[in-house]
């Protein structure tokens, strides 16, 4: 059973619809341009939102590939028909975040970029400049140390 709320209500008489005229896609590639380069790990907390409850697709998709769940995410960046996200997963006393580029609705590929287990006193962290270079450090005690690097171009992300 429904029951109406209570109170004064307003419909207009008339109603008008008029056609946009700028182009859709070229409105929704406005909207959806992020680009929130550079990224260090050491200000990942003050520089990216993210959401605590992922889209069920990206979620089904990152299972899918990683056979993980995706616990947080967060869009940085668009390139070439591809938006990258920072995929967090918790699991007891470990953190691990991917980055994981994304086509449609589908993910198409993505690294591990940040790995802090509870037990070890070094942790894998992560960069990402402007020119979308991505630098993976193994950290101990705050000194860090360049483990891999890699640079994403055309969806892929590809070892240097």
């Amino acid at each position: 059973m429904i029951s109406p709320p209570q109170g004064t209500f307003y419909a207009p008489d008339r109603c008008t619809l008029a056609r946009e005229t700028r182009n859709i896609q070229a409105r929704n590639s406005e909207n959806k341009s992020i680009n929130l380069l550079p990224v260090d790990y050491k200000d990942l907390e003050s520089k990216v939102k993210f959401s605590n409850q992922p889209e069920e697709w990206l979620q089904k998709s990152f299972m899918k590939k990683f056979d993980l769940t995706a616990d947080g995410s967060a869009e940085i960046f668009s390139k070439d028909g591809y938006e990258v996200y920072l995929i967090e997963n918790m699991g007891g006393d470990s953190e691990l975040v991917y980055l994981i580029s994304v086509k449609g609705k589908s993910v198409m590929g993505g690294i591990n970029v940040a790995d802090s287990n509870g037990g070890s006193n070094t942790v894998k962290t992560f960069s990402i400049n402007e020119k979308y270079e991505i630098s993976i450090f193994a950290e101990t005690n705050g000194h860090r140390k360049l483990s891999e690097k890699y640079v994403f171009n055309k969806g892929e992300f590809k070892k240097q």
